[in-house]
Order: structure tokens, then C-alpha cells, then sequence
């Protein structure tokens, strides 16, 4: 299966001994714990920078150094975490305002 075999790509090259000096989406998302679409919200907080300067549809890539360094700064870590959070609570809050039980009884 493809996927599989992109899985495979990707561990082998970051288990190499020297890893890439960029890394993907996904691989920064893995190594740093996120989800995939958790990196534009830390990009667009200005924690997580991809380089380049790339358009908002190009695949984006990041320094393995930077990442590395997002990895082992707690502060850094603690910051992308409570954004995330918020993110989530925000869009809980808006499906409940959406919900059918968050109308109250339309029959009367």
C-alpha cells in the first residue's frame, strides 16, 4: 500500500544517523507530537516557521534544527499546547451552539 510505503520512507529517514536538514509536514508533526493540521496554527501563532516563505497551498518544510530546538523548549512546548487547546474548546463550543439539543424545543 502506498501509505505504508510512505510510512516506511519517512522512519527510515529520520532513524538515519544524520537526518535530513528538512523535514515535511508530517514528519515535523511526528516528531514534535501534533497532528499535521495542528503546524498552521502554530505557524500562523509564530511558534513553528516553514522555510522558505512559502505560498499557503505549497507544501511546507521545516529546519530539523528548529524543530528540534521547538522540541526541547518546554516553554515553546506549553505555548503550542494551550493554543491548540483553545483551538479545540472553540470549535467544541461551536458545535454545541449548532447542535439540535443547544436550540431548546422548537415544538412548543
Amino acid at each position: 500500500m502506498i501509505t505504508d510505503r510512505i510510512a516506511e520512507v519517512m522512519k527510515r529517514a529520520l532513524d538515519r544517523e544524520r537526518p535530513p536538514a528538512r523535514l515535511n509536514s508530517e514528519q515535523t508533526a511526528d516528531l514534535l507530537g501534533f497532528e499535521k493540521d495542528d503546524l498552521a496554527l502554530l505557524a500562523r501563532a509564530g511558534l513553528l516557521v516553514p522555510l522558505g516563505n512559502p505560498t499557503a497551498n505549497a507544501v511546507k518544510y521545516y529546519g530539523t534544527v528548529y524543530v528540534a530546538a521547538f522540541r526541547e523548549d518546554r516553554d515553546r512546548l506549553d505555548q503550542a499546547t494551550a493554543i491548540i487547546y483553545a483551538r479545540n474548546r472553540s470549535k467544541f463550543a461551536a458545535q454545541q451552539l449548532r447542535s439540535p439539543e443547544s436550540l431548546g424545543d422548537v415544538n412548543g
